[in-house]
């Protein structure tokens, strides 16, 4: 999910994919999010990674299939501290996050 954030903001910022585009990318990215398991109502250390999935979702909630979203919360503040807390979880169970960047010429 992350990789698709990453992929069509880069894709926009260098004039390959126009902004309708990378919204819709962003879109459905909300979408894959919303279907990993999020739980943050428990307060562990186990828990971490479910707990800053869920922030994630908080943040950029799900968008409906075929329907226009005003704006997906992607790079909010709060995306953006929940995007530093899954890295950070990730890495103290020892299975650091990964992004493959693979759109470029």
């Amino acid at each position: 999910m992350l990789t698709i954030v990453e992929n069509a903001g880069l894709a926009t910022a260098e004039g390959r994919m126009a902004a309708q585009e990378r919204d819709g990318w962003h879109e459905l990215a909300t979408r894959v999010l919303d279907r990993l398991p999020g739980d943050d109502s428990v307060d562990s250390p186990d828990n971490a990674v479910q707990a800053a999935i869920a922030a994630l979702q908080d943040a950029a909630p799900a968008a409906p299939a075929g329907a226009f979203v005003e704006s997906s919360g992607l790079g909010s503040p709060a995306w953006d501290q929940a995007q530093v807390d899954l890295a950070d979880a990730c890495d103290a169970a020892g299975a650091p996050l990964a992004i493959m960047v693979f759109t470029g010429g």
